[in-house]
């Protein structure tokens, strides 16, 4: 549809050990029953502030992203997302991610997608909330085979910081298409709210919740979509 060095020793407290712990076991024990539908990555993953100019990060995520089924109903499908963020500015980072289904990949098959995405920072980083415009252009690609081309566009911002915890929220809009000329295309709706964790100056830990109404034009369906993603990031300077 629409369309997320140096060796560093973490300390991290318990109960945050608990929780990620707690979430990583639950992705990676759950039992996968989703089709072979086109799935699409929702999710945004935002670094712990505004990134300044020639800093990045590289995230992975385990995230139960909404697949499109028959009829155009969603199922939930556990997957796998990598996500690089560079920023060539204060204001301006891109990211680059790529997502599959992990029953998928078990078989050495790719269902899934790549996104690109631009982010604007319309304040500054040091304000006490910092708002950004991001900008998504999304393919979704089964096997060989592009499924379905989209875009997105966010609203998002982060919260003050509460200690290692720094809360942040969005709110966009999004679309997909496979084909304008059958109508086989939707839009909808997307939100987003999530937590970066940073767990020390390199490695930052995210929990994100993350929801979807959408509408299939072609079966003229109206469907709801809630579902958690976690990550772990390394963040890097080049300056």
């Amino acid at each position: 549809m629409f369309y997320g060095t140096n060796i560093t020793i973490i300390s991290i407290s318990l109960p945050v050990k608990n929780t990620i712990f707690f979430l990583l076991a639950f992705f990676i024990s759950a039992t996968i029953f989703s089709g072979c539908g086109s799935i699409y990555s929702p999710t945004l993953t935002l670094p712990h502030e505004p990134l300044s100019k020639n800093e990045g990060q590289i995230t992975g995520a385990l995230s139960g992203l909404p697949q499109n089924g028959d009829h155009g109903d969603l199922g939930l499908t556990y997957s796998g997302e990598r996500q690089i963020s560079y920023a060539f500015s204060d204001r301006i980072s891109v990211q680059l991610k790529a997502w599959s289904q992990l029953s998928e990949l078990y078989h050495i098959h790719y269902n899934g997608g790549t996104s690109a995405s631009l982010t604007y920072l319309l304040n500054s980083k040091n304000d006490n909330i910092p708002l950004a415009v991001i900008a998504t252009s999304s393919m979704l690609i089964d096997g060989r085979n592009i499924d379905a081309n989209g875009g997105s566009l966010h609203l998002a911002t982060w919260l003050p910081e509460v200690g290692i915890f720094r809360p942040y929220a969005a709110v966009g809009l999004g679309m997909m298409a496979v084909n304008f000329n059958t109508n086989d295309w939707g839009y909808g709706g997307i939100m987003n709210a999530g937590t970066s964790i940073k767990l020390s100056d390199n490695f930052r830990a995210n929990v994100e919740v993350f929801g979807i109404l959408q509408r299939y034009v072609y079966y003229r369906t109206i469907t709801g979509y809630l579902a958690p993603s976690i990550s772990l990031s390394w963040h890097f300077n080049n300056n």
